[in-house]
C-alpha cells in the first residue's frame, strides 16, 4: 500500500477524488492551505501509479504528490493467478 500526499489547487478536488474511488482508493484526510489543497490517498502499490499518471490530465498540470509506503494489506477481490 502507498500513500500519496497529493497537493493540488482547491478546484480540481472534485477529480481527485472521484479518480482515488475509481482507483480502490480511501481518502485518509484533507486539509485547504488558502487556494491549494492537500488529500492523502491510500492505494494499492499498482493503482497509486495509475492516479499520479491521471494527476497531470485532471489538474492541468499543477498538481505535486509525494507517494510513500503505508504497509502492506491483504489484496481485495481475487488474487491474481501465480506465474508458473
Amino acid at each position: 500500500m502507498l500513500l500519496v500526499n497529493v497537493e493540488t489547487p482547491v478546484d480540481t478536488i472534485r477529480e481527485v477524488y472521484s479518480s482515488a474511488a475509481r482507483l480502490v482508493g480511501d481518502v485518509e484526510s484533507q486539509s485547504n492551505r488558502g487556494r491549494l489543497s492537500v488529500i492523502d490517498v491510500l492505494l494499492p502499490a499498482a493503482r497509486a501509479q495509475e492516479l499520479i499518471a491521471q494527476l497531470p490530465g485532471l489538474t492541468g498540470g499543477e498538481a505535486v504528490t509525494d507517494p510513500s509506503f503505508a504497509g502492506y494489506q491483504p489484496v481485495r477481490g481475487t488474487p491474481p493467478a501465480a506465474a508458473v
